[in-house]
């Protein structure tokens, strides 16, 4: 069975039509990737990278059926890929919130720059290199691979196609149907660096703040529908942002709490009804709980491998591309099942491939350069306790200074 034809399947997670819909828009496709940080050695959370990678697998088969022409399944008004969404951006915000409270916002910035650029520019480069199977048209030019790459570096999706490609695909004109999130995750991540700038450490203020911020980004979601900012880049943020703060309000309100299995099915239960409940917004209100049932799951590790090395943030990049040039070079030789199965081989191959070549050696790098700065929120111990740890220090030095009968004094 070859790729459907017809028309274009309008994706139900993402606010922006399609390009051959005869609007401006920039960017299409499921948001897929929260921040990706490999786990150290002794994380309470040791399974997360292979949570992570499970649910870049969900979004490369929700890519999988609008990319070979078929209608993506709906559950509770969202794809599978808009279900992994959720859970991308509530992890991510309770990781970076996690990492701002230990690094200085130079530092903090310098990382997160270092986490998302690298493998994105690779991929833009090679995506152009995959658009060659398409066309013949020079890469230098208006609409040509080099413009592809310049205008997109900085994330957000100014061009979708490189010389009109790919065509002859059932979803044509886009390349990367999951990269527009990428901006407003980004965003997120400079909110928070700002944030932990302004409450500089008083844990009733960190909460207070986020709390604030979390439920009135949700209220943005609510009325912005009914106001005149009709901007389809504020209508992303507007979805995005909401789930993103959810986890922090976790980060900053539950720093140490143990989470349990019956903590999970709690908040899993309560953030289906609200689902159900408030299709519209129900999601952004159960982020937090969300970012538990995820947390909770992630106290259980995954492969040893997979602890150490994380290739999610490749296949998520990668799924897209890989899926449109597949689909047009042998479009008539697949089966859906074989498709699929094709898609995540190459793309799980190039993840690798990003991880081991690209991503992990600049962050090294990036950690090497910048180091870890002083967290602007980082909290001063009271006077009595720096008189303590004083005299505590001048104890030791008077008996290190001592000669002792085992190194042949006295």
């Amino acid at each position: 069975m070859g790729p459907g034809s017809g028309p274009v399947p309008q994706r139900a997670d993402n606010p922006t039509p399609h390009p051959s819909e005869g609007l401006n828009v920039t960017a299409t496709g499921t948001p897929a990737q929260g921040e990706l940080l490999p786990q150290p050695p002794g994380t309470p959370y040791p399974g997360l990278n292979f949570l992570r990678l499970v649910l870049a697998a969900a979004v490369l088969v929700s890519h999988a059926f609008p990319a070979f022409g078929l209608t993506e399944p709906q559950l509770v008004g969202r794809s599978l890929g808009g279900w992994a969404v959720m859970g991308f951006f509530a992890l991510s915000g309770f990781l970076i919130a996690q990492s701002r409270q230990r690094l200085g916002l130079p530092s903090f910035l310098a990382r997160r720059v270092g986490r998302l650029m690298p493998g994105y520019w690779a991929c833009l480069v090679l995506t152009v290199l995959a658009a060659t199977a398409f066309t013949t048209a020079p890469l230098v030019g208006r609409d040509g691979g080099l413009s592809h790459v310049l205008s997109n570096a900085l994330l957000y999706q100014a061009s979708s196609d490189i010389a009109g490609t790919p065509r002859g695909v059932p979803y044509p004109g886009v390349w990367n149907a999951s990269a527009w999130t990428l901006p407003h995750e980004f965003m997120c991540y400079i909110a928070v660096g700002l944030v932990y700038s302004v409450v500089r450490g008083s844990q009733i203020r960190e909460r207070v703040l986020a709390v604030t911020i979390w439920l009135g980004l949700v209220a943005l979601q609510v009325a912005l529908p009914h106001t005149a900012l009709g901007s389809v880049f504020l209508k992303q943020f507007s979805l995005l942002a909401p789930l993103f703060f959810g986890g922090v309000v976790v980060a900053v309100c539950l720093p140490k709490v143990t989470l349990r299995p019956v903590h999970a099915a709690a908040a899993g239960l309560a953030s289906g009804l609200l689902v159900v409940l408030e299709p519209r917004f129900g999601a952004s209100l159960a982020a937090p709980l969300v970012a538990i049932v995820l947390l909770t799951l992630g106290r259980r590790g995954g492969p040893g491998l997979i602890q150490r090395h994380d290739i999610s943030y490749g296949v998520y990049l990668y799924a897209f591309p890989v899926s449109q040039v597949l689909v047009g070079v042998w479009a008539d030789t697949w089966s859906f099942a074989a498709y699929v199965l094709a898609v995540g081989a190459i793309t799980s191959t190039l993840a690798v491939a990003s991880w081991a070549l690209v991503e992990r050696p600049a962050q090294v790098w990036v950690k090497n350069r910048v180091g870890a700065g002083v967290a602007s929120n980082r909290r001063r111990p009271p006077a009595s306790e720096v008189g303590r740890a004083r005299e505590s220090r001048s104890d030791a030095a008077g008996r290190s200074a001592r000669p002792s009968a085992r190194s042949g004094g006295g």
